[in-house]
């Protein structure tokens, strides 16, 4: 292999390496596949889990996808070689004895062909395939080598993209049922706290009001979308103390369970006994 070929199939190889999802990956090869070999036609195929044929890219003269790309190639090649493991490369496929009888190769009027194999940990997972059908002998068994070298990074690269987009879609999955379980506990947990006898607020660290409960809005006779972001303590000030016996002495009080956070006090209205304890921030 020439020099200047071996290091520009080199730089495929690192910048295959860098690329972490599977689609751009293909593309990437893809593309590089048609130009390192002069090909018309290029496909990506990888085995699935029951060993049917994916067509992931299937190019076409004008670089477009191919439609139906698994009716366009000859599937007695592509299965000697994932089967065999081995490249393969056929000047001419019509006269060629072993494939010039495929019915494939008759109808789709092949020339040259060349197939290799994409292995990864001594596992054949698919081949990349070109085919030139204008000029006979195209390919040449000088042009395999360079191919697969290429292939075999690819296999790699696609193997590692595959394993980060399947821990990535897991990540997701594992994301998705842990909101949702925590949306089921916190409209759980809401709806207890929302109905408890017991009036409940819920601050942030500067004392503003992140929510409380129905109790609180009957008791005091406030509403709830009015006082959340407000300051608790103005709204001791202007809502609550004035229900109390002694308003300036509640405000006082209450303002200390916020600043030692351990005071519990219970204080007369006018009506009954409150039970007053420190916010939990």
């Amino acid at each position: 292999m020439k020099p200047d070929l071996l290091e520009h199939v080199l730089d495929v190889s690192r910048r295959m390496a860098e690329t972490r999802t599977l689609i751009p990956l293909l593309n990437y090869v893809m593309d590089e596949v048609i130009e390192l070999v002069g090909a018309e036609r290029g496909y990506i195929v990888l085995l699935g889990p029951d060993g049917a044929l994916d067509f992931r890219i299937r190019r076409g003269e004008d670089g477009k996808a191919l439609e139906q790309a698994e009716d366009q190639i000859s599937r007695s090649i592509l299965r000697q070689v994932i089967d065999s493991g081995q490249p393969l490369v056929v000047r001419n496929a019509m006269d060629d004895h072993r494939f010039g009888h495929a019915e494939s190769v008759v109808i789709l009027r092949l020339r040259s062909v060349m197939c290799v194999p994409l292995i990864a940990r001594g596992e054949t997972m698919g081949a990349i395939c070109v085919e030139n059908r204008s000029i006979r002998a195209r390919f040449s068994d000088d042009d395999a080598p360079p191919l697969v070298l290429l292939a075999n990074q690819a296999a790699v690269a696609i193997e590692n993209a595959a394993l980060n987009e399947e821990l990535e879609a897991r990540v997701v999955a594992r994301t998705e049922a842990l909101q949702e379980s925590e949306a089921r506990y916190r409209s759980l947990t809401d709806d207890v706290i929302d109905t408890s006898i017991a009036g409940i607020f819920i601050l942030d660290k500067d004392m503003r009001v992140v929510w409380l409960n129905q109790a609180l809005e009957r008791f005091f006779g406030l509403h709830r979308d009015e006082v959340i972001g407000q300051d608790k303590r103005h709204l001791i000030r202007e809502r609550i103390a004035d229900i109390f016996d002694d308003p300036k002495g509640f405000e006082r009080k209450v303002v200390a369970t916020y600043d030692d956070n351990t005071y519990v006090l219970n204080l007369c209205t006018k009506t009954e006994m409150v039970t007053v304890a420190p916010p939990q921030v």
